[in-house]
């Protein structure tokens, strides 16, 4: 008996060791976070500066590294970043999230949406992008409203992006049958509206 119980305590005491070997891991990565952005930013060649961000992405998205990639994006959304680095490592990041676990998904576009905030203009593609991955997610989990939200605030008539009326229709009624879903008929209503005043509008110029 006495012997188990120090095999116990020795098992205890490894996993211990471990849990606290990964914190100082991961602490050490997120301190290394600032050095990177340092380094990242004094490349001078924007060739070169995009291809390393989208490097250090990768390597943070094939490895779920998802505090590293919160860091990461919160700097790469900032206007430190010029938009011609800072898009397509977003919109590549969007693209990537499917090969993450669909909790860790939704945390790292939840988290995207937010740090780009006022500067949605900015990143309309990549929001949009972000926005089905996470309406899909919610979908699958029965979470109507919040799938119908989330595909509502894709910008689809703030006229930065030339989008066809096609595709608007699509999501206007993705967007009220997933309102019905939860039985919020107004909601509904509201998107059918708008695609049937699309599709009228499309009728008259044919």
């Amino acid at each position: 008996r006495a012997a188990r119980g120090r095999g116990d305590l020795s098992r205890r005491s490894a996993r211990t060791a471990e849990q606290e070997g990964h914190r100082g891991k991961l602490g050490q990565t997120m301190a290394d976070i600032s050095a990177l952005v340092g380094e990242l930013s004094g490349i001078t060649d924007q060739k070169l500066k995009l291809e390393r961000y989208m490097a250090v992405l990768q390597d943070y998205v094939s490895q779920a590294a998802i505090p590293q990639l919160q860091a990461f994006v919160q700097h790469v959304v900032s206007e430190d970043v010029q938009l011609a680095v800072s898009r397509p490592v977003v919109l590549e990041l969007a693209k990537s999230m499917s090969s993450l676990a669909l909790e860790q998904r939704k945390e790292i576009g939840l988290f995207t949406l937010d740090k780009v905030g006022l500067r949605v203009v900015s990143f309309e593609e990549q929001v949009s992008v972000i926005r089905e991955e996470l309406a899909t997610i919610y979908e699958k989990e029965e979470k109507w409203s919040e799938a119908a939200k989330m595909l509502a605030g894709i910008p689809l008539d703030s006229g930065i992006r030339v989008l066809d009326d096609n595709y608007k229709v699509e999501k206007y009624i993705k967007i009220a049958m997933l309102y019905l879903q939860d039985e919020e008929s107004v909601s509904a209503e509201t998107y059918i509206n708008r695609a049937s005043l699309l599709i009228s509008d499309g009728e008259e110029e044919g």
